[in-house]
């Protein structure tokens, strides 16, 4: 499943905004740990923050 988020991801890369890009680029680089997150957002800042989606 992550081979193909990751390739929609890629594959639609060029008509994205740059602040889109920025957040492709993140969820590209960070997928695995994403992935097993699962329903926690992943924070921008400080890791102790996880929050319940």
């Amino acid at each position: 499943m992550s081979k193909e988020i990751a390739q929609k991801i890629r594959a639609g890369y060029g008509d994205m905004r740059k602040s889109e890009q920025k957040a492709a680029d993140f969820i590209l680089e960070h997928l695995d740990t994403s992935r097993s997150a699962g329903s926690v957002r992943i924070p921008q800042d400080r890791k102790e923050d996880r929050t319940p989606i």
